[in-house]
């Protein structure tokens, strides 16, 4: 897997200031050249996209019920593990309302 620099490619300028790409790594799969990156929130984005307040985030993350990481000491989430984590949420209130 070979890294691919982000700052060197014109159209991933527009990068939003409210969360992280992670270096992008470039896999080659025959022919085709696919980007692969991650979509890194902070806590209080995090808060904004679930509709819960900070402090019930850091709730969750006490109780280590939601997907983190910690780079230094700042909680960080990823957006697709949190996905994940809202869908298995979802499939067990749905289970729950048919049994």
């Amino acid at each position: 897997m070979k890294r691919f620099d982000y700052r060197m490619n014109s159209n991933l300028d527009n990068v939003s200031k409210f969360y992280w790409r992670f270096p992008m790594y470039i896999k080659k799969r025959g022919e085709k050249t696919i980007l692969e990156t991650k979509v890194i929130y902070g806590i209080k984005k995090t808060a904004v996209y679930l509709d819960i307040s900070v402090s019930e985030v850091r709730k969750l993350v006490r109780e280590k019920r939601i997907p983190f990481f910690r780079i230094g000491n700042r909680l960080k989430f990823d957006l697709q593990r949190i996905n994940l984590w809202l869908n298995e949420k979802q499939e067990m209130e749905n289970k729950q309302l048919f049994y």
